[in-house]
């Protein structure tokens, strides 16, 4: 029997469903079902198992084993759709619970939004541990990447390319968007039964947590190089530089001397000759040594455009009284370029090495000194709204 309030729903935000015939749980009838809440469906195979007896009103994306699902969900967005839901038949009652799944969302082109049974003690291990997977990566909590209904907003998804495929790939997709800044909702659900019909075999249960290991550490690796520094900067970018230092420096619990810390590493690292790698590197140490990566952020930036031909002055004059090589000031203050520095590239590097450390080590004192006195009997937030 046809819902026409979930039709006009799905109709109205301009959303496909979006079916998979290789799932080994798929049946016709799910697609009769499905036709009761839309008539936007996208039915797809990648190794040609589309039914003959599938309705003219469904689209097909019928391609060969090389394409992957991040295919489909462009081929979706090339359609003109806004949004793709996808509802995984684990068992028959998942579509009973579409309905309740849409009317308790709100769509938005900035936002996934996943359906799954709530946390509680019967919750299985595989599931926990994915939750706290999850969690690590991206620092969301009570997310479950292996949820039963899942509504992705296309022009958002699909800005990345995914190295993943199959079931993989959702996991990949959510994390990787996570880190850009997209937002994930995660809306409870009544619990769901999965019949024994849908239980996978003790050896392909094996494989399949081997493979999501495998892919975990993977992003846990990317995360350092990627992730965090992604999330921090889009942080950075979200929000106004007053609001940030306001709210991670100024009424930060940080103690004075770990502020103080950040400030003087910041310097550091945004001198040190390392071009390029300079946030990203400095990102994931302050997570290592545990120091507030926005005020390390913020400090690293010193390395701006008017100020970077006197950090490389600085740097090489610095080297020049260290290693005893005359330098005069007039010499090149007129004419620094890169092709002068490179002439004695030790000179430079062991200079804005010591370099960095002094300046760090002065603004650390500076930094330390001033928080000493703005912080003895009222706070800095005080201070920086007066």
């Amino acid at each position: 029997m046809k819902n026409e309030s979930l039709y006009n729903e799905l109709k109205k935000h301009n959303c496909c469903i979006i079916i998979s015939a290789d799932d080994e749980n798929f049946s016709v009838q799910q697609i009769e079902k499905c036709l009761n809440f839309s008539e936007q469906i996208i039915l797809y195979s990648f190794k040609n198992k589309i039914p003959e007896q599938i309705s003219s009103e469904i689209i097909i994306y019928n391609s060969n084993s090389k394409n992957t699902f991040k295919h489909v969900l462009k081929f979706a967005e090339n359609k003109g759709f806004k949004f793709a839901f996808l509802p995984i038949y684990k068992s028959e009652p998942v579509c009973s619970i579409i309905p309740e799944f849409i009317h308790q969302i709100t769509f938005n082109e900035h936002q996934i939004v996943l359906g799954s049974n709530a946390l509680n003690k019967n919750t299985g291990f595989v599931e926990k541990l994915s939750r706290l997977r999850f969690q690590i990566l991206t620092g969301i909590t009570n997310i479950n990447p292996k949820a039963c209904l899942h509504i992705y907003p296309l022009n958002a998804i699909n800005k990345l390319n995914y190295f993943t495929r199959g079931k993989y790939l959702n996991t990949e997709l959510l994390v990787m968007n996570a880190w850009r800044g997209v937002s994930i909702k995660s809306v409870s659900l009544k619990e769901i039964y999965i019949g024994k019909e849908c239980t996978s075999k003790p050896a392909e249960k094996l494989k399949s947590f081997f493979f999501f290991t495998i892919l975990y550490f993977i992003l846990f690796i990317l995360s350092f190089f990627y992730g965090i520094p992604s999330r921090l900067i889009h942080l950075i970018r979200k929000r106004s530089l007053k609001t940030i230092i306001k709210n991670n420096i100024l009424q930060t619990k940080d103690s004075n001397i770990k502020i103080s810390k950040a400030v003087g590493f910041g310097f550091f690292m945004g001198i040190v000759p390392i071009w390029g790698w300079q946030t990203i590197v400095g990102i994931s140490l302050s997570h290592y040594f545990k120091l507030n990566k926005a005020i390390v952020v913020l400090a690293s930036n010193i390395s701006f455009t008017p100020v970077l031909p006197l950090l490389l002055f600085a740097s090489y004059y610095t080297g020049a009284m260290l290693i005893g090589n005359e330098l005069s000031w007039s010499q090149y203050t007129g004419d620094l370029d890169i092709k002068t520095v490179t002439k004695d590239l030790f000179q430079y590097l062991i200079g804005s090495f010591v370099f960095a450390v002094i300046t760090g080590m002065l603004t650390f004192g500076i930094t330390y000194l001033f928080l000493r006195i703005f912080r003895k009997n009222k706070t800095l937030s005080q201070a920086f709204v007066l």
